[in-house]
């Protein structure tokens, strides 16, 4: 063996080892979210056939068991509703959802959120989106 060898053996040696304990585990926002690769989302609005419709277009995969939910709320009434959820296993998901008969010019929260199976949420999103007004009133 080289001296140059040996003495990178030495040093790597005397460097200490970053263990992880069952007692002390890893900060829960670096292992909560581990398991979920979170793509990306996004609202459109636009009018249906009589109403107003929001899309969410959502992408993700896992590596462990989770559930998601859109949840859409109407600011002016309080009122919420799911408009998509689902459950994933060692997964990718890349779709939309569609919410549609809503009311003209009306804000709307929506909400994604990416649970786990206790529940824990490891991804949560939201916005507020508008709904356009009737056909002609732009």
């Amino acid at each position: 063996m080289s001296l140059r060898a040996r003495d990178r053996l030495a040093r790597a040696a005397r460097r200490p080892t970053p263990e992880r304990t069952p007692e002390a585990p890893a900060d829960p926002t670096d292992t909560a979210t581990s398991c979920v690769r979170f793509v990306g989302w996004a609202n459109r609005t636009d009018h249906a056939i009589s109403r107003v419709a929001i899309w969410t277009s959502i992408e993700f995969s896992s590596s462990c068991s989770v559930a998601y939910t859109v949840t859409y709320a109407n600011e002016l009434t309080g009122e919420s509703f799911v408009g998509g959820s689902g459950q994933l296993l060692n997964s990718s998901f890349g779709g939309t959802i569609e919410v549609d008969a809503l009311d003209f010019s009306t804000p709307y929260t929506v909400t994604l959120t990416i649970a786990d199976q206790s529940g824990l949420a490891l991804v949560q999103r939201s916005t507020t989106v508008t709904t356009p007004g009737p056909r002609g009133s732009e």
